[in-house]
């Protein structure tokens, strides 16, 4: 008798103790936080065997870092994008966060992506996490790619956050150039600037043009003979960091590749771009 009711002590033990264990996961994970930032991500399978997203969290150990236990897709109201063999790294992060980064293969998608406003979205049996990440251009088509002799991003402080607004390049095997874009960025042909060196940081705005303020139409520019730099303003259509791009660049009728380009950037994380950060909604099973 002694021993049945042991027994039914330790059973009610393991009983209570699972509940209380249960209720503190769901209590931690509710409180949990996620944020990322609003970027122009523009990628060529040829030139980029990967992409990677960032998403920074309140937990150190969150669901969304199992990869074994989570769904991810990319999507927009047109199209939805499975991920396969998403690769999950993380670091601590200032502010006492955790940045976890996916990593994905961009070889397999089959078809070219073009999302105005791109949404990460992870799915586990707790819960459902979707995350607004920006503009997002996958394009499949194989391009020529463009001759140049040098190439630099232009920073310069827009409302207090440094972002790109401008290239700097130099040609000589083309007549004009016809359009400029990588995701939702765009050249400003209109303003095309000869010769004009500004430096890779600036503290203002060249010509106070606004990267957030759509630029006309515009005739080709046409270019100079011999060998000169150019200083192309950018805008874009919607607000969006961008680090990185797969550039295509139409230049004499004919649309040339610009490879995935890495630009120096002053400073990269949540506390330096408040007007880029976005917060995830999550949604609980």
């Amino acid at each position: 008798m002694k021993k049945m009711m042991f027994v039914l002590v330790i059973l009610l033990f393991l009983l209570t103790l699972t509940v209380f264990l249960q209720s503190l996961f769901r209590e931690d994970t509710s409180k949990e936080l996620y944020y990322t930032l609003a970027k122009n991500y523009s990628f060529h399978p040829l030139c980029d065997e990967t992409m990677s997203i960032e998403i920074y969290s309140t937990s150190d150990h969150s669901w969304i870092g199992f990869s074994s236990k989570n769904q991810y897709r990319l999507k927009d109201e047109r199209l939805e994008v499975v991920l396969t063999d998403v690769e999950v790294l993380k670091e601590k992060a200032p502010d006492h966060q955790t940045r976890y980064e996916f990593v994905f293969s961009l070889v397999d998608l089959g078809q070219d992506v073009e999302m105005e406003e791109g949404v990460f979205q992870i799915t586990n049996e707790k819960f459902q996490l979707e995350l607004p990440i920006g503009s997002v251009a996958i394009y499949q088509k194989d391009f020529p790619k463009l001759n140049f002799s040098s190439l630099y991003g232009n920073y310069a402080k827009v409302e207090e956050e440094f972002h790109l607004v401008g290239l700097t390049i130099g040609l000589d095997q083309y007549r004009q150039i016809e359009e400029l874009r990588f995701g939702c960025g765009f050249g400003n042909l209109a303003q095309i600037r000869k010769d004009a060196f500004y430096p890779s940081e600036m503290s203002q705005v060249p010509m106070d043009l606004s990267p957030w303020e759509k630029a006309p139409s515009s005739l080709p520019f046409v270019l100079s003979k011999g060998n000169h730099e150019y200083y192309i303003p950018l805008f874009y259509s919607q607000k969006c960091l961008t680090t990185d791009a797969t550039i295509l660049l139409k230049m004499d009728g004919k649309t040339y590749l610009l490879e995935h380009f890495f630009f120096v950037i002053p400073a990269f994380s949540l506390k330096d771009y408040p007007q880029m950060r976005r917060m995830g909604t999550i949604r609980y099973a």
